[in-house]
């Protein structure tokens, strides 16, 4: 499955089973959170999960977004940069969590930092997305 059309039935699946009302930017605009390394050990990898995630989301909005229950919706992305480090990933997925108020959280670029911020994730029933499975799909 390419990343665009993986990324729309990631999105739309945590829209429907995310528990809540969806966090929206505006009435049509649904904001998907993450960190990523864009400095440190990692931060090729991350830079190409950004432009990534950045091509994705581009791709669905161009083609008017995804639907939910008729509606429809763009998606946008809230990024932080982690610098590589599991316990700034996880302070940052707070942050998106509970300052942003992102809920829809994309995992860390390296499997350390999602293993940091599931936690978070996981006591605030946010549905994460882990980003190495779609940086391999794509």
């Amino acid at each position: 499955m390419g990343t665009s059309r993986w990324l729309v039935a990631a999105a739309g699946i945590a829209v429907t089973v995310g528990g809540g009302p969806i966090a929206v930017a505006s009435d049509d605009e649904v904001v998907l959170g993450t960190t990523v390394p864009l400095t440190g050990a990692h931060k090729r990898s991350g830079t190409d999960t950004h432009n990534r995630y950045e091509l994705a989301i581009r791709r669905i909005n161009e083609r008017g977004g995804f639907d939910v229950d008729g509606k429809r919706y763009c998606l946008t992305a809230c990024y932080y940069g982690d610098n590589s480090h599991p316990l700034k990933a996880q302070e940052l997925i707070g942050r998106l969590i509970y300052e942003d108020g992102v809920k829809f959280i994309f995992g860390p670029y390296h499997s350390v930092q999602n293993r940091a911020v599931l936690a978070t994730v996981k006591r605030n029933r946010v549905p994460m997305v882990d980003a190495l499975d779609c940086a391999e799909a794509g």
